[in-house]
């Protein structure tokens, strides 16, 4: 019996790009149509704590444009 394990591994610098991101008073939300294990698992990883999983790409467009209206 053997067992396999994928998942998404964050691009080396991710985590620090979004750590400067940070230091610079910006909101930094991950959105992605990846499903909530793998979107939190990356978002772990980065420091980012405000995610969007399963989400369509017209989802993506309406999200966006309200985390921009809300400032």
């Amino acid at each position: 019996a053997g067992l396999c394990l994928f998942g998404d591994l964050l691009k080396e610098g991710g985590a620090a790009a979004v750590g400067a991101l940070k230091a610079k008073g910006m909101r930094v939300v991950l959105l992605s149509g990846d499903a909530r294990g793998t979107v939190l698992a990356v978002a772990a990883q980065a420091g980012i704590r405000e995610f969007v999983a399963d989400a369509l790409p017209a989802a993506k467009v309406d999200l966006i444009s309200q985390i921009q209206n809300a400032g």
